[in-house]
């Protein structure tokens, strides 16, 4: 073949993974705004993302995330995405300023979401094109193909694409490091591991566990040679240090409090999800990967590969030590992950590429064991590509159902019943994982200059006074206290959830205050609707109504107020303080100032959890409450107070500067209820 006939073969092989990428985010981009205005995803690095901003409430532009549940690298992503957005939102009209900005992420977040979910759709399609090129460098061109198509129309992986999370991310750059390791396998140069050891660093930068990639990357070093492994090892040590500190700094700038928060999360990784599990989950986990990620064909077909990587590497050779690389990865992550009582699918999403690749490898050397297939080659080819949409069925099944629109969230039915049965000022008691409501208690929550805009975009929407049921995921019987009915003489309508309720009716013995709070439901309230989950008979949500009270909670002339929270020491759950911030909150929106006042100084004798803003819900209520009642004396004198006693960092500057301007006459002290 001449050098000009060979060129478009070249670019289109060059652009072959491209092409790839582009079908991957073409099946990622549909419904983006799945249930929307609602948010029901965590998307936790938004969300931190935005405060880091200084967009949030009495916040200021900080680097430093205060939040080391995961690192920091898609929160800095997702920094970078909060001003492009702005940037496109105001070139298209969405919004002509940063306060109008911050108002929509109070009021409705849908283009600021999808948004968001837009950047972890690219990531996730990118992921097609290292799935490729991992799988090229392994067996070939065709390898490569089948591993990213696979990938591209993986149903699991399409639906976590379009969320805001930190698992996709982790996964790209797994996938990008595992392809890098394999070429530092092959040509074990200083600088092919200083680039594997990068990815390995920006790969746990994104989420802890992609540090597991050490163990491949070892793997590789050991296969290096003699003369040049101690290089090659300070290169890719320094390579994924350096990533790592460069993109999660403040691990180490701010040491104390990861080491804090990361000690609650390993707890949380050893008694699971709100206590529910128990026990070690490698076989639940195994189970998961054959059924919901990856398809039984596949697991089988990556087992076979395993074993046949192992088979290949005992000629010691490096290049037949290659496929062992994402075997190793997938082994070793399912040994940790299964080692923990914490019991999620997603947990295995990092291996899934690998997982992939690694069953199109085993396929094609099960094809060219096979005498027969062997001396034909049209025959191995046909038998390859069968075998390729054997191992796609599962995913090409379930993928019409991803790209239809999404069903509607039973979450979003009871909101829409709610707003139209139940009036506005209406006292509501919701457990977790209900309908998000419009929570009257937004203007003490957002300073006075956004009022105006956020006012009109709730113009349509009804506002309550509502109270979240704490959920606590690792200690979950310290949730008792709240589940006194006493605590609520003034409510109108509680919600419950299936979700919280079934966890504790699993423990009677446990669970028994919240299961006597249900019978007291089912005693003195009227059920009055209910919301099932798709396929489910039982009720998902449920509405009941307080039959005693004949006015809204917002129109009524007096109220009896909170009763008493009494939490002895040894059961704090570390939620009381915000509990009773938010309580007041909710009584001094609608002018009940000293039954506020009850709830706010209830809170100030439960210990602050980290960060400012609970002592400052306190203080600047109890602060708001006396200037409403024209006691300007003795809110002086309670942030003068306030302003010696606390620890919190930033907040005794805030209570004299709020102390100096109530002094001035200068209206911008706290926020006003209305």
């Amino acid at each position: 073949m001449t050098r000009d006939a060979s060129r478009p073969i070249a670019a289109a092989s060059a652009l072959l993974p491209f092409a790839l990428a582009a079908l991957a985010f073409l099946l990622r981009f549909p419904h983006l705004d799945w249930g929307l205005p609602d948010v029901y995803e965590e998307a936790t690095a938004l969300r931190r993302a935005w405060d880091m901003a200084g967009w949030g409430p009495e916040r200021e532009f900080d680097p430093n995330p205060r939040f080391f549940r995961y690192p920091s690298l898609v929160l800095y992503l997702h920094l970078i995405g909060n001003a492009l957005g702005f940037a496109v939102g105001k070139a298209t009209g969405q919004w002509a300023s940063i306060t109008e900005l911050r108002a929509a992420m109070v009021a409705d977040p849908s283009p600021i979401i999808v948004f968001a979910r837009g950047i972890t759709a690219v990531l996730g399609a990118a992921t097609a094109l290292f799935a490729y090129r991992l799988g090229r460098r392994l067996g070939g061109i065709g390898t490569g193909i089948a591993a990213a198509l696979l990938l591209a129309v993986n149903a699991f992986h399409v639906d976590h694409s379009r969320r805001v999370e930190v698992d996709v991310p982790l996964t790209l750059f797994a996938t990008w490091a595992l392809w890098r390791i394999v070429l530092a396998l092959d040509e074990p140069t200083r600088r092919r591991f200083a680039v594997a050891g990068i990815a390995v660093g920006l790969a746990s930068s994104a989420k802890y566990p992609g540090a597991f990639l050490a163990l491949p990357l070892a793997f590789a070093l050991l296969r290096a040679g003699s003369a040049r492994r101690l290089s090659a090892a300070i290169a890719a040590a320094l390579g994924g240090a350096l990533a790592f500190a460069l993109t999660s700094p403040y691990v180490f700038l701010d040491f104390p409090s990861f080491a804090a928060e990361i000690g609650s999360e390993r707890e949380h990784m050893r008694v699971g999800h709100f206590g529910l599990e128990g026990g070690i989950s490698w076989g639940w986990y195994v189970r998961s990967l054959a059924r919901d990620l990856a398809g039984w064909p596949v697991a089988v077909a990556a087992g076979a590969g395993v074993v046949l990587a192992v088979r290949r590497a005992r000629t010691g050779r490096r290049s037949d030590c290659a496929p062992l690389v994402p075997g190793l990865y997938a082994i070793f992550m399912l040994a940790i992950v299964g080692s923990w009582a914490m019991k999620a699918d997603w947990y295995l999403m990092p291996v899934l590429p690998g997982v992939l690749v690694l069953a199109v490898w085993g396929l094609r050397e099960l094809a060219g064991l096979s005498p027969r297939l062997g001396r034909n080659p049209r025959t191995r080819r046909t038998v390859f590509v069968l075998g390729v949409l054997l191992l796609a069925a599962p995913s090409l099944t379930a993928l019409p159902a991803r790209l239809a629109p999404p069903p509607e969230d039973p979450r979003a039915a009871a909101r829409r019943w709610i707003e139209t049965n139940c009036p506005a000022g209406a006292f509501i008691l919701a457990e977790p994982y209900g309908p998000l409501l419009v929570d009257a208690t937004w203007r003490l929550s957002t300073e006075p200059d956004l009022w105006d805009a956020i006012g009109e975009r709730f113009a349509t929407r009804r506002e309550y006074a509502i109270q979240h049921l704490p959920m606590l995921q690792v200690r979950p019987e310290t949730s008792a206290p709240f589940y006194d009915p006493s605590l609520y003489p003034d409510v109108d309508l509680i919600i419950t959830s299936r979700d919280i309720s079934a966890r504790y009716r699993r423990e009677p013995e446990r669970f028994a205050n919240q299961l006597a709070f249900y019978r007291s439901l089912e005693r003195a309230f009227t059920r009055v609707a209910e919301f099932p989950p798709d396929e489910s008979v039982e009720p998902e949500i449920v509405v009941w109504f307080n039959p005693h009270q004949t006015r809204p909670f917002g129109y009524r002339e007096t109220v009896l107020g909170p009763g008493l929270l009494e939490v002895p020491p040894a059961e704090l759950s570390g939620q009381e303080s915000e509990f009773l911030a938010n309580l007041g909150m909710n009584y001094e929106t609608f002018g009940f100032f000293d039954e506020a006042v009850r709830a706010y100084e209830g809170g100030a004798r439960y210990p602050f959890p980290p960060g400012r803003q609970i002592e400052w819900k306190l203080i600047s209520g109890l602060v708001r409450c006396r200037l409403a009642k024209g006691d300007t004396t003795g809110a002086v004198e309670m942030l003068g107070e306030a302003a010696d006693r606390t620890s919190v960092r930033g907040n005794r500057e805030a209570f004299l500067e709020i102390r100096e301007k109530i002094l001035s006459g200068d209206p911008g002290g706290p926020a006003r209820s209305r």
